[in-house]
């Protein structure tokens, strides 16, 4: 856990020296998944994505925060800024829970992987965002990187697996 600490104060040690830096870190922290599943909503009302499509993201979704939560049942780790004080916080979550792995993460990432296997176009933007999500969660000091790390794959994953049992193989 050295490299993944290392990593997260070096990340974080960026957070509170420039006032727009902080801003972005905050919006992509916290605003960031609201605004792609606005944009998930717009596709699906107004550029008539497939409903089976919209369905295996939501169902993604679902399934990797339910993931998520039981991982934490058997693993809990305490957030960065209850571990080292020293931490530079940026956000405040309203209670003191499990860090391991990031649910803001894995959300983003299924989200965003499931949008990918429909729309490349659209769909690779919402990967940034899913990063950008990742990352600021770091940044402003409520996750480690493995926690990115490991949520990205979860969401990535069950995304993956979610559409090859709705949609299938060949679509």
């Amino acid at each position: 856990m050295h490299l993944d600490h290392a990593l997260f104060e070096i990340i974080n040690s960026l957070a509170g020296r420039w006032i727009l830096l902080d801003g972005l870190g905050i919006f992509f922290a916290n605003y960031l998944i609201i605004c792609l599943s606005l944009f998930l909503l717009y596709f699906w009302f107004f550029k008539k994505i497939n409903s089976r499509a919209v369905f295996s993201i939501f169902i993604s979704v679902a399934i990797v925060l339910l993931l998520n939560k039981l991982i934490s049942v058997f693993y809990f780790r305490p957030r960065p800024f209850i571990t080292y004080p020293e931490t530079y916080q940026l956000v405040f979550p309203f209670v003191d829970n499990k860090s391991f792995p990031s649910d803001h993460t894995a959300a983003a990432f299924a989200l965003a992987t499931s949008f990918l296997s429909f729309n490349k176009k659209w769909g690779k933007w919402f990967l940034v965002g899913a990063f950008l999500i990742g990352l600021s969660r770091v940044f402003v000091g409520v996750h480690y990187p493995l926690d990115i790390f490991v949520g990205g794959l979860l969401g990535t994953g069950v995304a993956v697996a979610v559409r090859r049992i709705i949609i299938g193989r060949n679509r």
